[in-house]
């Protein structure tokens, strides 16, 4: 016994593609060529987009405290202590400033080791 051929070919299905000549199976036709043709673009420009990086900061940290260059974290506590002393005013937390003491130590350690 052989095989009975519809007689529809994929280019039928194509020609119901056309905007002009919509039919059922049009808008699933329509949406697979568009879902090609992102794809393919976001296969070519992806590692493009990937390599732009303008942020110094890694991924994995904890925290913002830990984040933070050593040098800012020593600018931070000074600041908090000289306002602090000489115009009683908290610019941050104690909280706050107790992690990042806690992240500067720990910084001053790993560079000790």
């Amino acid at each position: 016994m052989d095989p009975l051929l519809s007689g529809h070919s994929i280019w039928q299905s194509l020609n119901h593609a056309n905007p002009f000549f919509m039919t059922y199976n049009s808008p699933p036709i329509l949406l697979f060529f568009f879902l090609l043709a992102l794809r393919t673009y976001r296969h070519f420009y992806k590692s493009v987009r990937i390599e732009e990086k303008d942020d110094n900061l890694e991924e994995g940290l904890a925290s913002y405290q830990d984040a933070l260059p050593t040098d800012d974290k020593r600018q931070i506590i000074a600041e908090e202590e000289y306002y602090s002393r000489e115009y009683e005013v908290k610019y941050y937390s104690d909280e706050t400033v107790g992690k990042i003491k806690d992240a500067l130590q720990a910084d001053d350690d790993e560079i000790r080791s």
